[in-house]
C-alpha cells in the first residue's frame, strides 16, 4: 500500500490529492481508510510526502517547493517572494495561509493555472516579524492588542505587566513571546513601548516606524564607535591616495539633501570627453567587524521619507567625514572615465583620491545654468561653468547612447510633500524633474557599469544589481489589455527591453499612457542584489553594480570595500583598463598587475548579504509608501466636502479612484454611490458602463468630485461624483 500511494503522488508531483481520491484512484476499500490515513500522517511525518491541509498531501519535489520571505495584502491572500533569484513571485490564497504571517520564511507547494504561479504554505520555517504594531484594549481580564494591518484583525494576548487602564486606546509596540500553532490558536506578547493615542499624527507616524523596524536611534556600542572617529583628515589619511583638489569637481542634489555622497566633474579632451565620479570613501571609516558595520549590514539602507530620514549610519559620520561638503578636503574613491564624443566608454581608472568639492550644485540651480547660462543665487567659477557645459555635452551622449541601446525609459510622476512652516501637510504636488537629475543619474549608471564590469574581468566575487526579465504571466495580461484597447502588438517579438520601445511610442498622448506604464512596471520583478551577475533588464545591461552611495546603501559599501583590495595590491594603487564593443558585447582589457591574494569576500557571504539588503530595500520602501499615504490623509481631512478637479486612474469592480489636480491625491468613488444607473465593469476594457443608459468611464476621463469622508485607520478617502 505504501508504494503505491507514494508512486501516485510522485505521477502528479504538482496535484494536491484528497484522502477520498487516494482511496477512489488505487481502488482500496474504506474499511482500510482509517490504515491509509495513517499511513500517510506516518509518511509525512517522516518527510516522505508534504500534508498541505487536513487530508490532503503531495508528493515531495524541489520542482514544486520553494523557499521564500511572505508578503501578505490587507485583504489576507499573499505572496511568496523566492530567496532562489530568477524564480517566479507564487501566489497564496488566504485560506492556505496554514498561520503564516507576513514576513514569515516559508516553504510552499505550488502549481500552475492560467493565471500564474499559485500554491500553500507547507511549513513555516522562521517567523519574520518578532514585533507587532496594534491598538491596546481589554477584553474580559485580558489585555488584547489589535492588529488591523489587514482584513483579518490580528489580536495577541499580552502580559499585564507595566499597563495600565490610562494605556487603552494607545498605539503599542508588541514582542510577540507565543505564535499560534497546531496545539493553541492564542497568540502572546508583551508590550515593549506606549507610542502613542491612535488619533495623534505623531503616534500614526512612529507607528509606521516601529511596524517596519526603523529607528533614528543607535545602540551605545555603535555611538561609542562613532565618538571614536576622527574628526580631521590628517596626513597619514591621504597618502598614497591621488590629489585631485584642484579639479573643479562639484556635488549636485536636491536643496534639502544633507549628505553628499557624489561628486563630479568633465574635461574635455582631444577625442572626448574625461568623467570623474568621486565617492565619499566611506570604507575608511566603517570597517568589517564592527558595531557600525554590524547596524549597517542590518539596517541595510537609509530610509527617506517627505521631511526626515532614517539614516543608515550615524549622522556624525554620514552627515560630516563622510559627506562632500563645499571646499572642505574629503577622501573619496574614484572611477575616472574616458569617452569619445559619442559617448563609448574607452578606458577607465580605479583609485583612492581625496577631493576638495568647489561647489554645491543645486538641480534648480544647475538647471537655470543650462537653460540661460546664468543662476538664480550661485555664481560659479570659470573652470565649473566649463566643466557643466562638458557635464551637458556628455550626459547627452550618453543619454543617445542609451536610447540606441534599447532600455525601459519611461518617467513617471513622484509625489513631493509641501509642509506649511508649522509642519502641516500644505499639498502633495508632482515632483519637478529637471535635465540636471537626469545628468547626475546618467554619470552614476556609468561609474556603477565600469566597475561592474572590472569586477566580471578580472573574475571576483562581488555583490551585483540584478534585474529580471517581466513576470510571463504579468506581461500577458498587460499585452491583452494593450489588444483590447486597440494597440496590436506580437508577444513573441518582446524579447529584449529595446523591443518595448515602439509599444511605448505608441501609448504617448493616450489617456491611458500613465495607467498603461504603471501595469507594464507591474510586470516587471524588482531589482535586487545578487552575487551573481544575471544582468539588469530595465538598464538593459549584462553587468550593473551599486557603487555610488555607500551612505545610504550597505551594497554600496561593500563593493566599495572590494574596488579598495584590488586597488590597494595593484601597481602604484592604480587600476587601469580598456574597454572595447564588438557585436553589442563590452570586453575589457585590465593593464594593471595586482597582487594574487585570498579574495576578501566569499560567494556565499556575499548571497547572505544579497538576500539581507533585498528585503530591507523592500522594507524600507513599504514604510516610505504608507507614510506617504499618511500624508496624503492628513492634507485631506482639512478638505472634507470641498469639490475638485480630477480624473480617473484606475477602474476596479466596486468602483473608480481618481486623481484630485493638480495635488496627487487619489480617492475612491464606490460603485454603489454611483445611483443614476446600474454599473457594470468591464475588466477586459477596464471601463465601467451603465446598463440602461450605456454610460462609460474610462481611465483619463475628467469629472468632479467632492471629498465625502476620509478613514486614517483604513488609508482610505472617500470621494462622489458632482
Amino acid at each position: 500500500m505504501k508504494d503505491n500511494i507514494l508512486k501516485l503522488l510522485n505521477v502528479k508531483p504538482n496535484h494536491a490529492f484528497h484522502i477520498q481520491e487516494i482511496l477512489k484512484v488505487l481502488k482500496i476499500k474504506p474499511v482500510y481508510k482509517k490504515d491509509v490515513k495513517n499511513l500517510l500522517k506516518r509518511l509525512a511525518g517522516d518527510g516522505k510526502i508534504i500534508k498541505v491541509a487536513p487530508k490532503i498531501y503531495q508528493a515531495l519535489s524541489n520542482d514544486n517547493r520553494l523557499i521564500g520571505t511572505l508578503k501578505m495584502h490587507y485583504d489576507g491572500f499573499g505572496f511568496l517572494i523566492p530567496e532562489k533569484s530568477g524564480e517566479q513571485d507564487v501566489f497564496i490564497p488566504a485560506k492556505y495561509m496554514a498561520g503564516a504571517l507576513s514576513q514569515d520564511k516559508v516553504a510552499v507547494v505550488w502549481e500552475e493555472d492560467p493565471k500564474g504561479r499559485s500554491g500553500r504554505v507547507v511549513e513555516i520555517l522562521e517567523r519574520g516579524r518578532k514585533t507587532w504594531v496594534g491598538i491596546l484594549g481589554r477584553e474580559g481580564k485580558h489585555y488584547v492588542v489589535t492588529n488591523r494591518d489587514f482584513n483579518d484583525e490580528l489580536k495577541i494576548v499580552v502580559d499585564a505587566e507595566g499597563i495600565s487602564h490610562d494605556d487603552l486606546g494607545n498605539l503599542v509596540l508588541v514582542e510577540v513571546t507565543s505564535y499560534p500553532s497546531a496545539h493553541h490558536s492564542i497568540m502572546k506578547g508583551k508590550v515593549l513601548r506606549i507610542i502613542g493615542n491612535a488619533k495623534s499624527d505623531k503616534a500614526l507616524i512612529e507607528a509606521v516606524l516601529a511596524k517596519h523596524n526603523l529607528s533614528p536611534d543607535f545602540p551605545d556600542a555603535v555611538r561609542h564607535e562613532t565618538e571614536k572617529t576622527p574628526k580631521k583628515i590628517t596626513k597619514k589619511d591621504l597618502a598614497g591616495r591621488v590629489d585631485l583638489t584642484k579639479l573643479p569637481i562639484i556635488t549636485i542634489d536636491g536643496l534639502h539633501a544633507r549628505d553628499f555622497d557624489d561628486a563630479v566633474c568633465v574635461l574635455k579632451e582631444k577625442g572626448g570627453y574625461r568623467l570623474y565620479v568621486s565617492i565619499a570613501d566611506v570604507a575608511h571609516y566603517v570597517k568589517p567587524k564592527t558595531a557600525l558595520d554590524a547596524e549597517a549590514l542590518s539596517r541595510g539602507n537609509s530610509t527617506y521619507f517627505a521631511n526626515r530620514v532614517i539614516p543608515m549610519l550615524p549622522e556624525e559620520l554620514s552627515n560630516e567625514m563622510c559627506s562632500l561638503k563645499p571646499y572642505e578636503i574629503r577622501l573619496t574613491l574614484t572611477s575616472e572615465l574616458f569617452y569619445d564624443t559619442e559617448g563609448t566608454l574607452k578606458s577607465a581608472r580605479y583609485y583612492e583620491s581625496f577631493i576638495k568639492s568647489a561647489k554645491r550644485g543645486i538641480y534648480e540651480n544647475i538647471q537655470a545654468f543650462f537653460d540661460r547660462g546664468e543662476t538664480p543665487s550661485d555664481h560659479y567659477d570659470k573652470e565649473v561653468r566649463e566643466s557643466l557645459i562638458n557635464m551637458k555635452h556628455l550626459a547627452q551622449a550618453l543619454m543617445q547612447k542609451r536610447k540606441k541601446r534599447g532600455t525601459l525609459d519611461f518617467e513617471l510622476p513622484e509625489a513631493q510633500v509641501v509642509f506649511s512652516p508649522e509642519g502641516d501637510v500644505e499639498t502633495i504636488a508632482v515632483a519637478e524633474r529637471f535635465f540636471a537629475n537626469q545628468l547626475i543619474e546618467e554619470f552614476m549608471i556609468a561609474a556603477n557599469v565600469a566597475v561592474a564590469e572590472l569586477f566580471c574581468a578580472l573574475k571576483v566575487p562581488a555583490l551585483y544589481r540584478v534585474h529580471d526579465e517581466p513576470n510571463p504571466e504579468k506581461l500577458y495580461a498587460y499585452l491583452q489589455t494593450l489588444h483590447l484597447l486597440g494597440f496590436k502588438t506580437d508577444r513573441h517579438k518582446l524579447k529584449e527591453p529595446g523591443d518595448f520601445k515602439p509599444v511605448m511610442e505608441k501609448l504617448k498622448g493616450h489617456p491611458m499612457e500613465e495607467f498603461l506604464h504603471f501595469m507594464f512596471l507591474r510586470s516587471l520583478k524588482q531589482a535586487q542584489y545578487s552575487e551573481e551577475t544575471l544582468g539588469h533588464f530595465g538598464l538593459n545591461l549584462r553587468h550593473y553594480s551599486h557603487f555610488t552611495s555607500p551612505i545610504r546603501r550597505y551594497p554600496d559599501l561593500i563593493v566599495h570595500r572590494l574596488l579598495k583590495d584590488l586597488v590597494q595590491r595593484a601597481d602604484k594603487g592604480i587600476i587601469e583598463a580598456e574597454f572595447t564593443v564588438k557585436n553589442k558585447k563590452v570586453g575589457v582589457k585590465v593593464k594593471t598587475k595586482i597582487k594574487k591574494e585570498k579574495i576578501l569576500y566569499s560567494p556565499e557571504f556575499l548571497a547572505r548579504v544579497g538576500q539581507a539588503t533585498s528585503k530591507t530595500e523592500r522594507n524600507s520602501m513599504e514604510a516610505e509608501r504608507e507614510i506617504l499615504d499618511l500624508n496624503r490623509l492628513f492634507f485631506i481631512r482639512n478638505h472634507v466636502n470641498e469639490v475638485f478637479h480630477g480624473r480617473i486612474r484606475r477602474i476596479v469592480k466596486f468602483g473608480l479612484f481618481i486623481e484630485l489636480t493638480p495635488h496627487f491625491v487619489e480617492g475612491l468613488v464606490h460603485v454603489k454611490d454611483l445611483n443614476d444607473d446600474y454599473y457594470i465593469f468591464d475588466e477586459g476594457r477596464i471601463e465601467m458602463f451603465g446598463r440602461r443608459r450605456k454610460k462609460k468611464y474610462k481611465i483619463g476621463d475628467k469629472v468632479k468630485v467632492r471629498v465625502v469622508g476620509y478613514s486614517l485607520e483604513k488609508r482610505s478617502i472617500e470621494l462622489a461624483l458632482e
